[in-house]
């Protein structure tokens, strides 16, 4: 797969299923082969954990609509995983930059946001063309980054999928 990749300059939409584990399966040079392509316009990634966000990040194509799964692999989502302080890096205003001129539709699941640390305001590039934007399974989101990254949006979609009980995960969330 590695060395066929670069010969798939019409490859327009991908689909990973378990990408974390798929990444692992397949050695270390898969992240980069597909981040090295270019004619992507959909990209949808599920189960995803460090290696799908390197991939995502480090993409060349720019991308048109996008589906972000942060499961994990196995029974631990990603951002159980991931140290507070790191959450803002992972924010996909920021890590779906290179796409910034072209995104129109994002999906993001299993994503988690906390008031106190939102990306910062100076560094999240703006999005004109983004119209819809759908959060699944996730803590309650931050909008403000949304306002600034989508001033075109026109379709917002938020289902938690967890138990109220869980969408306070932090005693100072409010």
């Amino acid at each position: 797969l590695v060395a066929a990749l670069p010969c798939m300059t019409s490859l327009s939409s991908l689909t990973i299923w378990y990408s974390e584990a798929f990444f692992c399966s397949h050695g270390p040079n898969l992240v980069a082969a597909l981040a090295a392509l270019t004619s992507l316009h959909t990209l949808e990634v599920f189960y995803g954990g460090y290696r799908m966000v390197r991939m995502v990040r480090e993409l060349q194509s720019s991308l048109v609509h996008a589906c972000i799964d942060f499961n994990g692999s196995g029974n631990t989502p990603f951002f159980n995983e991931l140290p507070l302080e790191d959450w803002p890096a992972h924010h996909p205003t920021l890590m779906l930059a290179h796409s910034a001129d072209t995104l129109e539709t994002l999906k993001c699941r299993r994503w988690r946001t906390h008031p106190r640390i939102a990306p910062s305001p100076n560094t999240t590039p703006v999005y004109p063309r983004m119209r819809e934007l759908s959060i699944d399974h996730s803590t309650l989101p931050v909008t403000i980054a949304y306002i600034r990254a989508y001033p075109n949006l026109t379709s917002f979609r938020f289902n938690s999928g967890l138990p109220p009980h869980e969408l306070h995960v932090y005693p100072d969330y409010p």
